[in-house]
Parts: structure tokens; sequence; C-alpha cells
């Protein structure tokens, strides 16, 4: 799985090798792969971009719910910051100092 294809919550490579990452990389390309034949953008929208708009924001919004998820089951803290939706590990990010 290519590092831009994480999605940017625990995209970091010192991240890879947590438990957390290993379970929602796993989930990512089992789940994606199953539904929409790979995890690359061409896998998914299968050379048409317009599938972008019909596809995108349902990968986007399960990615999220995943990742909060998979959090969770770790007991790893979440820590919302501002009012526009940015969400961050705060482990994560206390880790990357």
């Amino acid at each position: 799985m290519k590092k831009w294809a994480v999605p940017c919550l625990l995209a970091s490579s010192f991240m890879a090798a947590t438990p957390a990452m290993a379970d929602f990389t796993r989930w990512f390309e089992d789940e994606i792969t199953a539904e929409y034949g790979g995890i690359e953008c061409g896998d998914i929208t299968k050379g048409n971009p317009a599938k972008r708009v019909e596809y995108c924001p349902q990968i986007i919004a399960s990615t999220f719910a995943k990742c909060m998820e998979i959090l969770d089951e770790h007991d790893l803290p979440v820590r919302v910051a501002g009012g526009h939706g940015e969400c961050q590990a705060a482990h994560l990010v206390g880790a990357a100092v």
C-alpha cells in the first residue's frame, strides 16, 4: 500500500508499525479492494473521473469512521481541534514531537 493512499490522520511513517495502523491498513486494503477492485484511484474509478464524486465521499466517510473505531478499540485518545471538523489522535500528535 502506498503511503499517500492512507488517510492523513494516520499516515506518518513513524506510525506504520503500530497495532492501530496495522489494523487500519488491513481494513482499508480488504474493504476497499472488495468494494472497488483495488485501493489506487484508477482501480476505484476505472479511469472515469466522474466516479470520484460518486465514490470518494463515501470512502472518506467510512475511512474516518473506521479510524475512530480503531482508535477507540486501542484506547487511544482523540482530540477534536477547532470547529472545522479537524480531528487528531492525541497520542499520535505527541509522538511526532
